[in-house]
């Protein structure tokens, strides 16, 4: 062994644990980790799924990109195959639960809708309506995927959208309220359990509920924002939401802190003691398919002289709220 192989030998035996100069007979434990590297080849797919490129389709696979149950969405994705093979088959994984995972019942088949040569390309679709879900968070996921008669197959990314929003809809039991018979001034009318309103969520997202006195019909009297207020051709309404099967409610419900139950001209939103029975108002996160009932107390005006003996017409604006 030449002088230069031997500082080889020992620099090598160094690194490991040993000493050149103590030989080879005193050793300490050795741990020798290896690294293997595999040199694959990189083998280029015949067959993509790509974003069509058009408008609305440039950079995913869905429009529109936000909507409601009643939407009709179009899944599209383009399929080509420098080949020039047919796919057997064009799916898309729609995570239409809204979870966060595709699940195998989340995979629907798309059509062809243009295009004959595979080469240049194949365009499929799928229309379908999406069911929004109170309990999701985001966006939904998908993904396409393909499968050609010899048994190749391809996947596109995966994308996200898209966003579904709540239907609002509500449905009234009765859509107005007579008194009766004329009434005396500073009269406190109010509704029986047979005259209240039952109000049923009929959309598909949690609704809340804001009254507001509609001046859009020309009206003798004015409302009043608090009791003392009232006056000659000025009146005070109030409201309360409840539960649909509580009918012990008397003009003493209305107004327990004050004036947190007068509908005004400003749109005020029932929540907690606003528009409630004590610190609960049932005009407040209304799920699909629950009722509340809607309860009303009128506080005449002091005199009417503008439209004495005449029946004067009060509108309300019942609006719908989402989360």
């Amino acid at each position: 062994m030449n002088s230069r192989e031997k500082r080889l030998f020992e620099g090598l035996f160094a690194k490991l644990g040993f000493s050149g100069k103590q030989g080879v007979r005193r050793t300490k434990r050795v741990l020798v980790s290896l690294v293997i590297l595999f040199s694959v080849p990189i083998v280029a797919l015949s067959q993509q799924l790509v974003p069509v490129g058009n408008k609305g389709y440039k950079n995913d696979g869905v429009e529109p990109d936000r909507g409601t149950s009643l939407t009709d969405f179009v899944f599209r994705i383009e399929y080509i195959d420098r080949d020039g093979f047919f796919p057997e088959y064009v799916l898309a994984h729609i995570d239409t639960n809204n979870d966060n995972f595709i699940s195998s019942n989340e995979v629907f088949t798309m059509s062809l809708e243009r295009g004959d040569e595979p080469k240049k390309g194949l365009v499929f679709a799928r229309r379908m309506r999406l069911s929004y879900h109170i309990e999701g968070t985001n966006d939904l996921i998908y993904y396409f995927s393909t499968k050609t008669k010899d048994n190749r197959t391809a996947l596109s990314g995966q994308f996200s959208g898209p966003q579904i929003t709540p239907v609002l809809r509500f449905s009234l039991s009765r859509g107005e309220w007579d008194t009766g018979d004329e009434r005396e001034p500073m009269e406190v009318v109010t509704m029986t359990p047979e005259e209240r309103i039952l109000i049923k969520n009929t959309g598909d997202g949690v609704e809340n509920f804001a009254l507001a006195i509609d001046t859009t019909e020309r009206s003798f009297w004015l409302p009043a924002e608090k009791r003392a207020e009232i006056a000659e051709d000025r009146y005070l309404l109030s409201a309360i939401f409840t539960k649909p099967n509580e009918t012990d409610i008397s003009e003493q419900d209305f107004n327990e802190l004050g004036d947190e139950d007068v509908i005004t001209l400003d749109l005020k939103r029932a929540h907690g003691p606003v528009f409630g029975r004590g610190n609960i108002s049932y005009g407040e996160k209304l799920f699909p398919e629950e009722e509340t009932a809607l309860w009303l107390s009128l506080v005449m005006p002091s005199a009417s002289r503008k439209n004495y003996g005449n029946t004067e017409k009060i509108i309300i604006k019942v609006v719908c709220l989402g989360e």
